[in-house]
C-alpha cells in the first residue's frame, strides 16, 4: 500500500475577506446564543452547535490538503476526507472550486460534492484538480 503524499495544502478563512459583514454574523450569532442561553442552558448549547454547523465554514478558518489518494478539509469541528475517484467533476465558482460527488439522484450528489474556498493560487489549484478529475463542461447540479 501507497504512502498518502500531501501535493498541497492551504488555509482559508472566507470571514477575513469581508469583515464587516463577517462580525455582524458573529453578533447575530452571539445574540442567538445569549437569548437562547436565557430560557435553558441546554437550548443554548443546541443553538450555539446549530450555529456552527451551518456557517462555521465561513466563519472558521478551513485547512485544505490535496494528497495523492484524495482531498481533505480540516476545520474546528468537522473533518472531511474523500478519495478522488468519489468525484466525477469540478467546476471553478467566485469563491474557489466545487468538486461534484457520484452519485445517481441530485439530492445525493449535491450530499457528496464539495466546495473547495479558494481565493489565491488559483491556477496551481486547476492544475491539480485537472491531473486526477476531468473538469465540468456544462451545469448539472
Amino acid at each position: 500500500m501507497e504512502k498518502e503524499v500531501v501535493i498541497h495544502q492551504w488555509t482559508v478563512w472566507p470571514a477575513r475577506m469581508q469583515p464587516v459583514r463577517a462580525t455582524m454574523a458573529w453578533l447575530v450569532v452571539l445574540a442567538g446564543i445569549i437569548t437562547a442561553g436565557q430560557v435553558s442552558i441546554l437550548l443554548g448549547i443546541g443553538i450555539a452547535m446549530a450555529f456552527f454547523i451551518s456557517v462555521g465554514e465561513i466563519l472558521l478558518p478551513s485547512r485544505y490538503i490535496f494528497t495523492s489518494e484524495g482531498t481533505e478539509i480540516r476545520s474546528i469541528y468537522k473533518m472531511t476526507k474523500k478519495k478522488w475517484s468519489s468525484y466525477t467533476g469540478w467546476r471553478e465558482t467566485d469563491k474557489g472550486f466545487y468538486l461534484i460527488g457520484k452519485g445517481s439522484r441530485p439530492f445525493i450528489i449535491r450530499r457528496r460534492s464539495l466546495m473547495v474556498y479558494c481565493f489565491a493560487e488559483r491556477d496551481k489549484i486547476i492544475n491539480l484538480l485537472t491531473k486526477f478529475i476531468a473538469p465540468q463542461k456544462n451545469d448539472q447540479t
